[in-house]
């Protein structure tokens, strides 16, 4: 079944978003026929694989022309740059004594999942060609998503994992799906 030409290209995108390990933010998507381009930046060869490989793992794709470019974000400015900036913007802040920041230390706490996680996940499990023909129940403990059901194989099983794995927030993956083929 021929996917709507919106549909695949939503379907990129929200694969190229849900990426955690790839900055989207520059790439732009277009579809025709089951075929896919990218065009636009990242910044890594890495993304730029990462990225064909997003595209590759969705439903109707059939194949991918990947013309990012790799280029960085914007211009490298040197830490003691950005702290000589800072110091002195907090100095010309009347509303903040002189010299009363004395550390520059950030603390990075864990992410708490969203409410619409399990929402999440099941969208890039519809998106997902690997795991058409799954049927895979998605639930939430906390931080922790738990997945019952069946997949076609063990390539599926470990794609729902890994895709599961990957949501904001998650911390745990409960794997309770069957095999049958």
């Amino acid at each position: 079944m021929r996917k709507p030409r919106g549909s695949i290209e939503s379907d990129v995108r929200d694969e190229l978003d849900w990426d955690p390990m790839l900055d989207d933010k520059r790439i732009f998507v277009q579809a025709s026929d089951g075929r896919v381009t990218l065009t636009g930046a990242v910044g890594s060869f890495s993304e730029l694989l990462r990225a064909s490989d997003d595209a590759r793992s969705v439903r109707g794709v059939r194949t991918v022309d990947n013309e990012l470019l790799v280029a960085p974000a914007g211009e490298a400015i040197a830490d003691a740059t950005v702290a000589a900036d800072c110091t002195a913007a907090l100095d010309a802040d009347r509303f903040v004594p002189h010299g009363a920041v004395l550390s520059d230390e950030i603390v990075v706490s864990g992410e708490s999942s969203p409410t619409d996680v399990v929402e999440r996940i099941r969208e890039a499990f519809r998106r997902n060609a690997v795991l058409d023909g799954s049927r895979i129940e998605v639930s939430r403990s906390g931080d922790i998503i738990c997945l019952d059901g069946t997949t076609s194989s063990w390539a599926a099983m470990e794609e729902a994992v890994e895709t599961a794995g990957e949501a904001p927030g998650v911390t745990e993956v409960v794997n309770r799906l069957v095999v049958r083929a």
